[in-house]
């Protein structure tokens, strides 16, 4: 229909839902946290908008919880849980088809000078597996030469590489069963001072979720003499 017609239709939409929105009775909002109530919310008759509420997460600690919403009045509420954290190092998923070793050969290198990084991928089963990445997180201070990453192509230690920002990306198009690719690749040290990497991860291409993940790698870089 015409423009009029269709802005005509949106504000009875709109208007609908105004009042669908209010509540009809007066109560509460408790909610539970392993069977413990840790916040309550009470609310007028005829309220409108959302009820919103924050501070659960001081009683979310690490492991598995059971959040329950109890409502009082007679009423019926659509609701949505939101959870965002950090962790310098994220869990793993316990089922990751690929599991993720890194470790840098010394933890004090000089500037201008070369520490080996050592990384592991293995394959968890017994069946081959398709695209397989590892995400190794670099520390400020090394850099990776874009020479050695190369050379270790031709060698055939891995298949493709890519930096982004701090994280150095490698590719194996196919891991064998159970097997277990080893790297070393040397690293230059640029950049005086104490830096930690993002947490390493090692996951396959199409599914990004089962994720395995290790701690961050660390350096100390001393000034040259």
């Amino acid at each position: 229909g015409a423009t009029q017609a269709t802005v005509q239709a949106l504000r009875a939409l709109v208007g609908y839902a105004e009042v669908k929105r209010r509540v009809a009775n007066a109560g509460e909002v408790v909610v539970f946290v392993d069977d413990y109530e840790v916040q309550r919310l009470a609310f007028e008759a005829g309220h409108s908008g959302s009820l919103k509420l924050d501070g659960l997460a001081e009683h979310l600690s690490a492991g598995t919880h059971r959040v329950r919403l109890e409502l009082s009045g007679g009423n019926e509420f659509p609701w949505a849980f939101d959870l965002a954290y950090h962790a310098e190092t994220p869990a793993s998923d316990p089922d990751a088809p690929v599991g993720l070793e890194t470790r840098l050969a010394r933890e004090t290198v000089r500037e201008g000078e070369t520490v080996a990084l050592w990384l592991a991928v293995e394959n968890r089963g017994d069946e081959g597996l398709p695209m397989t990445l590892a995400v190794i997180g670099l520390p400020a201070g090394l850099e990776a030469p874009r020479k050695v990453l190369d050379d270790l192509v031709e060698a055939g230690r891995f298949d493709l590489w890519e930096l982004d920002g701090r994280e150095l990306v490698l590719y194996w198009r196919d891991l064998a069963p159970e097997a277990i690719e080893e790297v070393s690749i040397d690293l230059l040290a640029r950049i005086p001072g104490s830096t930690t990497g993002p947490a390493s991860r090692a996951y396959l291409y199409y599914t990004p979720d089962a994720v395995d993940w290790v701690q961050p790698l660390a350096v100390e870089v001393d000034p040259a003499r």
